[in-house]
């Protein structure tokens, strides 16, 4: 299910993957943001503020879940991975939340640069 500002908008239907792996047992999910450039500098990911930012300012992702194959979701266990070392980009990962409503959660975010 993908959503915004609290609203279901939409899913992927099975039909889009012809019954590939995705459709019969993927071994990972990814979640956060993702930017990319040929200029000679990376543009801003979200907002362009930090993770650190949090609620209201940087971009986030919440009850991050999969649907395993028995049925159901289940809140995924998020590791971090990707290029968000240095000052362009940020990510804070919580995992199975039990202080809020929104189970696996994720802040991501960054002003980019040059170089990145």
């Amino acid at each position: 299910m993908v959503g915004f500002d609290d609203n279901p908008i939409g899913c992927f239907p099975l039909s889009w993957f012809n019954n590939g792996p995705l459709t019969t047992g993927a071994t990972r999910a990814k979640f956060g943001g993702e930017v990319g450039s040929s200029l000679t500098f990376w543009p801003s990911m979200g907002s362009g503020q930090h993770a650190s930012a949090g609620f209201g300012q940087a971009a986030y992702q919440r009850a991050a879940a999969v649907n395993p194959l028995g049925g159901g979701a289940v809140y995924a266990t998020l590791a971090e991975a990707g290029s968000v070392t240095g000052s362009c980009y940020s990510v804070q990962i919580t995992n199975n939340s039990s202080s809020f409503d929104w189970g696996t959660y994720l802040f991501f975010g960054g002003p980019g640069g040059s170089p990145c």
